[in-house]
């Protein structure tokens, strides 16, 4: 018995659906399937995946506030009926056809927590290349790669838990952070000594959104990044742009660095909103905007 927990916002859910109401068909065994819908402003879509739900029998949850994606995945631990917990996004598509079964096989040990991975499709996308070449680049990574540190590759977007793991280990909910909430849980599940391991089980991750759309996000996660720096999080410590950062302020180089940035600001800013947009200056953008906002006392 399992059940599996999909957080949306603003999401058409009909292709993910349709594939796990088909895998859930062939096995013999009880699965509910809960959509929560984290209040998305598009009304007439969620309509829409209302009454796609409505075909396979699932559940689907209609926020009258939006939680924040931690705050979701907590709500629906609290509407999980079963124990073992499959969690999704909304936006992504099993690679393989026996998805679910092999999830099934590992409900067996409960100090374990497993991760599927994700993958890009091969095909460059008409829009939202910029999300789909760091995708590509820096989220994709071989099963043996990615247990070399499993706490800190951690994703949301595609694992197995108990819940018993969740009972004393919820998602750090902050609706004033934008992203870190894989790293903050997979750290955390570090500190209370449960197992993280990925398996190749993975799903495809379909939701691109714009380059600009992208670059906004990354402002916002930049800016979590910070605050939690200065409470003093322990995911920092683990994050390759604030250990750069760190070396930076060690060697009393951040301010050359500011004013080099500043600089080239308006070339990286065209450079990663165009067609072929550099993943490379897109690293060097982010490290821009991490100096451009952080206190250096």
């Amino acid at each position: 018995m399992i059940s599996i927990l999909v957080p949306v916002y603003n999401w058409n859910i009909r292709d993910l659906a349709e594939e796990l109401n088909r895998q859930i068909s062939e096995l013999e065994t009880e699965i509910e399937v809960i959509f929560y819908d984290d209040f998305s402003s598009n009304k007439s879509l969620v309509e829409c995946n209302q009454s796609i739900i409505n075909q396979f029998g699932f559940t689907y949850y209609i926020s009258d506030e939006n939680k924040g994606i931690a705050g979701a995945l907590n709500f629906l631990f609290t509407l999980a009926k079963y124990d073992w917990l499959i969690y999704l996004d909304a936006d992504v598509f099993p690679v393989k056809e026996d998805f679910l079964k092999t999830y099934l096989q590992l409900t067996k040990n409960k100090k374990e927590v497993f991760c599927g991975g994700l993958l890009y499709q091969d095909k460059e996308p008409s829009e939202g290349i910029l999300r789909w070449k760091y995708g590509r680049k820096y989220e994709v990574q071989a099963t043996e790669e990615a247990n070399e540190n499993p706490y800190l590759n951690f994703k949301t977007c595609n694992f197995l838990i108990h819940k018993s793991v969740l009972q004393k280990n919820k998602f750090k909910s902050d609706k004033k952070l934008y992203g870190g909430i894989d790293t903050l849980f997979g750290l955390s599940l570090k500190n209370i000594d449960v197992n993280v391991l990925f398996i190749e089980n993975r799903v495809y991750h379909l939701g691109l959104e714009s380059n600009k759309c992208f670059l906004n996000k990354t402002n916002l996660a930049i800016e979590s990044m910070i605050r939690l720096y200065e409470n003093q999080d322990n995911i920092t410590e683990n994050t390759r742009l604030v250990e750069f950062y760190l070396k930076l302020k060690k060697y009393k180089l951040v301010y050359l660095f500011r004013i080099l940035f500043k600089k080239i600001r308006p070339f990286m800013y065209r450079n990663l909103i165009s067609n072929n947009p550099s993943i490379n200056i897109f690293q060097i953008y982010k490290l821009d905007l991490l100096l451009s906002k952080m206190n250096h006392k």
